[in-house]
């Protein structure tokens, strides 16, 4: 059996970061994600005004003590910002300087979160960027939801078609419900920070409702620091709804952040293709976070989390004991589109393991995979065809993903094939997984270190101590 440690869970760190920012006094972070996403999401409040002190640091984890400006980030960027208008409401000198200069790298993630929050800073002035990945990612769908919270959308903004780079313009928000077309954590966390401080008339209540549950890790946390956040289902919808007088107040915290099953996902294909067990030890167990496992399940895995015990705020955290199935035993699969917001991160993985699998294999409902770091979906079947299977989008708006399964297990590549992950950290894993232990005549590109450290800065030099 072979062990792998995982780094600690990227989107739990961005959180983290964030809610330490917003504290009233400083917070002590253990075994933060050293990835180049959760490092960008740090550099950007840093440039707001937090401080950060490093306590101690390995490669892929960090420990790390943030200080709030004082009263916590918001209140502070209220408080500065304010002065940039004056008692009659008109432009003063302040409002004429540059705006402050944001860039979120290639982190979706930071962009969504911040601008969510950012926006309701009245007076604040940003512009916000990102590489030439992030900029192709849309972030209409954030604006769509802070235009039901009173937030004018100007016509430079709009302009833009809402992609990166534009300038944000701080506003004051008003308490209203959201209903969200997208089951993403990523736009209801951007909301959710919108309305931690939007102005409240008479104490009512909000809600954001999503079509299907996403990862719940913001409403943990906020529940954890002393929200009242409630959650119900109606009909198909997830509602996550409340209500207070003031904003809240928390004060800071020491807390430990567990793996990301996310990264852990990668070990299942190597445990296929080497058809050995695997073990990684304290993993986030968070039922949201583990649907890939369900799926693998399906295939003809089988998995157990053992130790499990109570950690981050209060997450599930586990060891996970995983077995692969004989080559002949991989079954095909179909995912339904609702399951699909909670393995979104995994489904290339499960596609590329689909391919080897006895039986055709469909993920329903994968348009999501078209706004990540590249346009997964296409990249993906192009990744299939390029080991010799067949995929294709297919549906009425080609958002289903078909693989047709029965690759040849001990094959390899029958010529000298050619898959560009162009540069995304989770297709450039898959690649370099089945070059190392499937078919070293597959040829990579789009997928150099740099690309990967964005998330698992530790992978390559783990897949080749496993070898």
């Amino acid at each position: 059996m072979r062990t792998f440690h995982c780094p600690p869970d990227k989107s739990i760190s961005h959180r983290a970061l964030i809610f330490a920012a917003l504290a009233q006094s400083p917070s002590k972070i253990s075994s933060l994600s050293a990835g180049g996403d959760v490092a960008t999401t740090r550099c950007v409040l840093e440039r707001l005004g937090c401080e950060f002190r490093q306590l101690s640091s390995e490669q892929a984890a960090m420990d790390l003590e943030v200080s709030p400006p004082e009263g916590g980030l918001f209140s502070s960027l209220l408080l500065r910002h304010s002065l940039s208008r004056n008692s009659r409401g008109t432009e003063s000198v302040a409002s004429r300087t540059p705006p402050i200069e944001l860039n979120f790298g290639n982190s979706g993630t930071t962009a969504r979160l911040l601008i969510g929050l950012l926006a309701g800073v009245e007076g604040l002035v940003c512009r916000v960027d990102g590489d030439a990945s992030l900029r192709k990612r849309p972030m209409g769908r954030v604006f769509k939801g802070l235009e039901r919270l009173g937030f004018r959308v100007d016509g430079e903004l709009s302009g833009t078609g809402f992609y990166l780079p534009f300038v944000l313009r701080g506003q004051s928000l008003r308490r209203a419900s959201i209903a969200s077309e997208a089951a993403s954590a990523q736009l209801k966390s951007a909301w959710l920070l919108a309305l931690l401080f939007a102005e409240n008339q008479a104490g009512e209540e909000f809600e954001v409702s999503l079509p299907a549950h996403s990862r719940d890790h913001t409403e943990i946390m906020l529940r954890h620091l002393g929200v009242l956040l409630g959650t119900s289902e109606v009909g198909d919808r997830q509602k996550i709804f409340g209500s207070w007088a003031q904003p809240p107040v928390w004060q800071g915290f020491s807390e430990s952040i567990p793996n990301d099953p996310s990264s852990a996902a990668f070990w299942a294909l190597w445990a296929f293709l080497k058809q050995e067990e695997i073990f990684v030890p304290a993993l986030c167990a968070n039922p949201l976070r583990n649907a890939w496992l369900k799926v693998l399940e399906k295939m003809g895995f089988f998995y157990e989390f053992r130790n499990q015990t109570s950690g981050f705020f209060g997450e599930s955290v586990a060891d996970l004991w995983l077995k692969a199935p004989a080559p002949e035993a991989l079954r095909g699969v179909d995912v339904s589109s609702d399951q699909i917001p909670s393995l979104i991160d995994e489904l290339p993985l499960l596609a590329v393991l689909a391919s080897f699998a006895v039986g055709e294999s469909v993920f329903r409902g994968c348009a999501e995979l078209r706004i990540k770091e590249s346009d997964r979906l296409e990249r993906v079947i192009a990744l299939i065809r390029a080991m010799g299977g067949q995929a294709r989008a297919q549906g009425t708006e080609q958002e289903d993903l078909w693989v047709g399964g029965r690759i040849a297990f001990d094959g390899g590549v029958s010529h000298s094939a050619v898959f560009d992950a162009a540069k995304d950290h989770r297709l450039a894993m898959i690649g370099h997984l089945l070059k190392s232990c499937w078919s070293a005549d597959l040829q990579l590109l789009g997928a150099d270190a740099e690309d990967i450290a964005i998330s698992y800065p530790v992978f390559l030099s783990e897949l080749d101590s496993a070898e």
